[in-house]
C-alpha cells in the first residue's frame, strides 16, 4: 500500500528543513570563500600523505596475508602425516596412510592454494634430510598448475633462503630477498622477480623437520595491489638489496630493475637507498614537486623491512586532480548539517512518535517472545510502509531459518526444537518417542553421473514422498545432504512389535522408483532408529544410536548385494 503524501513525514518536516537549507547555503558560501586560498595547499599535501600511507598499509596487509596462508598450510594434516610416515619407514601408523598418500594429499592442497592466488608461482615442502631434498613441490607456469614428479625434486640445502629458514624458531615466518627464481643453479625463464615466504616445520618432539616455502611473483603481486586500490601516482619501490620497481599508473605497468641495471630506469632516480634522503632534499628545493616516502614491512611488529616506497608528484598535477575543494565544502556541509540536525530534532520529536514506538516494539521482540509483533501496519505514512516491509521480512526470515529451501521440510534447527519438545512431552506422559534416521544409498553417484540438478530433483521428490508417509502426529526434517529424519511420538511403551511395523512401513514406502527428466532412479535407503528413553535420554544419544543402526543397515545391504 502506498502512503498518502499528505501524511508523509517528509511533508511534515520540509518547512523546517527548507529554512535550514537557506541558512546553510549562506554559511557555506561565506566559509568556502574565506578558507579556500589558505587551506588548499595544506589539504592536498595531507591528502597525498594519507593516501600513500593507505597504499603502504594495503601492501603490508597483503604480505601479512601471504604469511597467514603459510600458517594455514603448516597446520593441514598432511604436514605432520608426512613427518610420521617418514619417521616410521614410510607408513603413518596413526592414520594408516603411506608417505605417498600424504604427499598426494598435500600436493592437492598446494594446487588449491596456487589456484586461489594468481601471484603464487610455487609452493614447496622441503625436508632437512638429504641435503634439503624437496618432499612436495607444486608449480605454476602461466595458468598451468602442475606437481613436480618425485624424480625431478631437487635438494635446496645449499641455498641461502633454505639455510635462513632452518634457523627460525617454531611458528616464525620470514621473507627472503627478492631475486630471480633458480632451479639447479640456473635462472628460470621467463625471469620472474620472486620473494619467498618461509616457515620452519617442527615435529611433535619439537625437532625441526623441514620448511614450507611459498614463492611469490612480486611484480604481478605488487601490480595487482596497486591497481586494485587505484594508485593514482607514479611510485618507486626500493628493496633492501637495492633493486627497484617502478609503477606507472597511466600505462598500468610495473617494471623491475635490478641494482645492476638501474641506469635503464632513467635520470632523476636515486641509484641506491642511501641516496633517497639526498633525493628528498633536491625535491624540497624544487617547489614543483611533492615527495612522500613510506617504509613497508612484512609483519605487524614492523621488524622485517621489504620496501622503501617513494611517490613523486607534480604539485600542479596534484591540485588539478585532487578534490580538495569538494572535500572542504563537504566538511562545511557536515558542520552545518550538525547544527541543522539539532533544530530538526526539536521540531520532529513529536512527529516521529510512531517511528519511536516501532523501534521500541522491535527492541522488545526477543527470542523468548515468539508472539507476532503488533506492528502498526495500518499507518498510511512512511512508518506504515516500514512496518509492513518489516512484517513481511520477519515472516520470510523465520521461514528461511526454520525450513530447508530445497525440499520445504523443516531444517536441523527446527527439527531439534520440535524433538526437544516431543521428548519433554513423552517424559511427562511416560510414552515412547521413535527417531528414524534415513539416508539415500549411493546418492553421490546420481550427482556425479547426472549432475546436481538431477540430485536436487531426487531430494525434492524424496522429501515429498517422506511427507506423504508421515501421519498427523508425526513429523520429519532434512538434516543435510541426503540425510533425513522422522519422529513418531506418543508410542505406548513396551509394544516392540509396533516398532517393527513402523520400520517396515517406512522402508516399504520410501524405497521407490523416481523419474527425473526422463531418467528413472530406483532409490534404496539406509534406515536406522532409536527409542526414547530406551536408547538414550538426550537428542545426541538418540541421533547417534539411530545413525549407527542406519549405517549398519547400509553395510548389510551392500554385503547382500
Amino acid at each position: 500500500m502506498k502512503f498518502s503524501p499528505f501524511f508523509s513525514l517528509s511533508s511534515k518536516i520540509s518547512f523546517f528543513t527548507g529554512l535550514i537549507i537557506i541558512i546553510a547555503a549562506i554559511i557555506i558560501s561565506v566559509t568556502v570563500y574565506v578558507i579556500f586560498n589558505s587551506s588548499l595547499t595544506d589539504f592536498t599535501q595531507h591528502n597525498l600523505e594519507t593516501e600513500q600511507k593507505f597504499v603502504a598499509t594495503e601492501i603490508e596487509t597483503a604480505f601479512i596475508d601471504i604469511a597467514n596462508d603459510l600458517n594455514v598450510l603448516a597446520n593441514v594434516p598432511p604436514i605432520q602425516g608426512i613427518i610420521r610416515s617418514t619417521e616410521s619407514g614410510g607408513e603413518d601408523k596413526i592414520e594408516k596412510s603411506s608417505l605417498k598418500m600424504w604427499q598426494n594429499r598435500l600436493a592437492t592442497i598446494f594446487s588449491a592454494m596456487l589456484k586461489a592466488n594468481g601471484a603464487y608461482t610455487q609452493i614447496r615442502y622441503i625436508g632437512i634430510s638429504n641435503k634439503g631434498k624437496e618432499i612436495v613441490r607444486v608449480n605454476r607456469t602461466g595458468n598451468n598448475i602442475y606437481r613436480t614428479h618425485l624424480s625431478a625434486l631437487s635438494s635446496k640445502g645449499d641455498t641461502a633462503y633454505f639455510k635462513t629458514a632452518t634457523t627460525l624458531s617454531q611458528g616464525s615466518i620470514i621473507f627472503s630477498q627478492i631475486n630471480y627464481n633458480e632451479e639447479k643453479g640456473q635462472v628460470q625463464n621467463p625471469k620472474i622477480p620472486t620473494i619467498r615466504a618461509m616457515m620452519p616445520v617442527y615435529d611433535k618432539k619439537q625437532q625441526i623437520f623441514g620448511t614450507l616455502i611459498i614463492n611469490v611473483n612480486v611484480k604481478a603481486f605488487l601490480r595487482q595491489i596497486l591497481l586494485s586500490i587505484g594508485q593514482r601516482y607514479p611510485a618507486y619501490f626500493y628493496t633492501t638489496s637495492g633493486d627497484l620497481f617502478i609503477f606507472n599508473p597511466k600505462e598500468r605497468t610495473l617494471i623491475f630493475y635490478t641494482k645492476n641495471n638501474l641506469a635503464r630506469a632513467g635520470n632523476g632516480i636515486p641509484k641506491v637507498q642511501k641516496n633517497i634522503e639526498a633525493f628528498r632534499s633536491v625535491i624540497d628545493k624544487n617547489q614543483k614537486y611533492d615527495l612522500v616516502t613510506k617504509v613497508i614491512y612484512s609483519d605487524d611488529e614492523k621488524q622485517n623491512k621489504l620496501f622503501t616506497m617513494l611517490v613523486k608528484v607534480n604539485k600542479n598535477e596534484l591540485v588539478k586532480h585532487d578534490k580538495s575543494v569538494i572535500n572542504t565544502l563537504l566538511s562545511v556541509i557536515i558542520l552545518v548539517c550538525c547544527l541543522a540536525l539539532i533544530l530538526v530534532y526539536v521540531f520532529s520529536n513529536r512527529l516521529l512518535k510512531d517511528l519511536r514506538n516501532l523501534a521500541e516494539m522491535i527492541s522488545h521482540s526477543t527470542k523468548k517472545n515468539k508472539e507476532a509483533m503488533d506492528l502498526p501496519v495500518h499507518l498510511r505514512d512512511e512508518v506504515g510502509v516500514l512496518a509492513r516491509a518489516l512484517d513481511k521480512k520477519t515472516k520470510l526470515l523465520y521461514s528461511l531459518a526454520a525450513y530447508d529451501s530445497l525440499t520445504g521440510l523443516p531444517n536441523r534447527k527446527k527439527f531439534i526444537e520440535r524433538l526437544d519438545e516431543t521428548i519433554l512431552r513423552a517424559k511427562r506422559n511416560k510414552t515412547w518417542v521413535m527417531l528414524l534416521f534415513i539416508d539415500l544409498n549411493d546418492f553421490k553417484q546420481i550427482n556425479d553421473v547426472y549432475g546436481h540438478d538431477y540430485g536436487d530433483e531426487v531430494l525434492v521428490k524424496f522429501g515429498t514422498k517422506l511427507k506423504d508417509v508421515m501421519r498427523e502426529s508425526e513429523f520429519c526434517a532434512r538434516l543435510a545432504g541426503d540425510e533425513f529424519v522422522a519422529v513418531l511420538a506418543d508410542l505406548p511403551i513396551g509394544e516392540y512389535d509396533n516398532l517393527d511395523k513402523i520400520y517396515k512401513r517406512f522402508m516399504d514406502s520410501l524405497q521407490s522408483t523416481y523419474s527425473i527428466k526422463g531418467v528413472t532412479f530406483h532409490l534404496e535407503i539406509g534406515l536406522g532408529y532409536s527409542i526414547y528413553p530406551d536408547d538414550g535420554s538426550t537428542i545426541d544419544d538418540l541421533m547417534k544410536k539411530a545413525d549407527m543402526m542406519m549405517y549398519q543397515d547400509k553395510k548389510n545391504k551392500k554385503t547382500q548385494n
